[in-house]
């Protein structure tokens, strides 16, 4: 009997674009957030409440996506997990967390500004660290964004089109990465930074 596939990817880390290409389909881009991909492979696993139930509605041979790194791994038969152990795989999850949660925010060095910043950093992007299983395939996520991998041809047409709707993610973004990299400095000095 074929099982269906498991894509293992944290918030933001592209899990929903990875299916979409590993399932041979077209984007459903996510009217709520511009850039980030819907459809019902993306969200039937993505948590583990109903998993008894959601794994019934499972379709042999498809990939769904989930968030929970510790999902009963025997429901499938490939298995893939995007990690984040590179600090540079975490900021990717930064900069997506800081588009999708407030797109406005103002970009000024008040310290409002700066400490808000740096503890959404702290508190959500640092943290998220998925690291490799047994049995199970990965990926490290900076390696997907810049086309270091053989999961999928990188011509492929939804991945040039899902990286145009994320071009963000591929320019110089200065007072964000002195952000984050003062949020880093913080956790590995368990003090605040201090300006001179």
């Amino acid at each position: 009997m074929t099982l269906p596939n498991i894509l293992i990817a944290t918030d933001f880390a592209c899990g929903g674009i990875i299916v979409t290409i590993l399932n041979n389909k077209q984007i459903i881009w996510n009217p709520r957030l511009q850039g980030s991909v819907d459809g019902p492979e993306h969200q039937l696993l993505k948590y583990l409440k109903g998993f008894d139930q959601a794994i019934k509605e499972c379709k042999p041979d498809v990939w769904y996506h989930t968030h929970e790194d510790n999902i009963p791994l025997e429901y499938f038969d490939k298995k893939l997990i995007v990690t984040t152990e590179d600090i540079r795989s975490r900021y990717i999850i930064f900069l997506r967390c800081h588009k999708f949660v407030n797109p406005n925010w103002i970009e000024n060095d008040t310290l409002e500004s700066i400490d808000k910043i740096r503890e959404l950093a702290k508190a959500y992007a640092i943290p998220r660290i998925t690291k490799t299983q047994p049995g199970c395939k990965s990926i490290e996520l900076i390696d997907l964004l810049n086309d270091n991998h053989k999961l999928f041809n990188t011509s492929d047409k939804q991945w040039e089109s899902w990286k145009k709707a994320n071009s963000y993610l591929y320019e110089s973004h200065r007072w964000l990465q002195k952000r984050f990299d003062e949020a880093v400095w913080e956790i590995e000095n368990q003090q605040p930074y201090r300006y001179l």
